[in-house]
């Protein structure tokens, strides 16, 4: 009897198994990665939509009130000014601090229409924003915005626009969302025809 010495098979990974593997894990870090920073974006973008969300509800209370809107300045003097402070001092790209927010007496635009309107000084975010209001002798019309938006407004009924801004993806470009009293739907600058 002629014995045949099989050798013993070994345990492990062929290359080609190996290639696959690491094929099958990095398509899934792809996904995973891309499905994370539209999840981050989506999130910090409605930060953006509560904020102008806010603005049109104390905007709407205040004309209750005083029969005017507020103006925080021009809709490109946007707030809050200062960059939030991280640990140790530091400045943390893209978020802003409304922590400077003055509602003293002596306070001047825009700190004094952001008080009007009940903003807290307490916030941070991604998002700086503007609004523009009509009040009675104003010279302001919203057809002086260069904004597609706005500029649809109808300017014989009383009104305001508010803007949101922030570079959420740090590429130097801005999203922008607008809000006006004539329309119920925050627009973001995408949908804008």
């Amino acid at each position: 009897m002629n014995f045949v010495i099989r050798p013993r098979p070994t345990k492990g990974f062929t290359l080609v198994e190996l290639m696959i593997t690491v094929t099958i894990l990095a398509v899934l870090a792809v996904v995973a990665v891309t499905s994370y920073k539209r999840y981050m974006y989506r999130a910090q973008a409605s930060e953006g939509k509560d904020i102008l969300m806010e603005v049109k509800m104390k905007q709407e209370h205040y004309f209750s009130t005083y029969s005017q809107y507020v103006t925080s300045g021009s809709e490109s003097a946007l707030y809050p000014k200062e960059n939030a402070l991280g640990q140790g001092g530091k400045q943390i790209k893209n978020m802003w601090s409304w922590r400077g927010l003055s509602c003293s007496s002596g306070s001047t635009l825009p700190d004094l229409a952001w008080c009007h309107l009940g903003f807290k000084a307490n916030r941070e975010g991604f998002f700086r924003v503007s609004t523009v209001g009509w009040s009675r002798g104003s010279s302001t019309k919203p057809s002086g915005s260069a904004h597609p938006f706005v500029q649809k407004m109808d300017a014989s009924k009383r009104w305001y626009y508010a803007f949101a801004h922030a570079d959420l993806d740090a590429d130097g470009k801005y999203s922008t969302f607008v809000i006006t009293s004539q329309s119920p739907a925050i627009v973001s600058e995408d949908e804008i025809e």
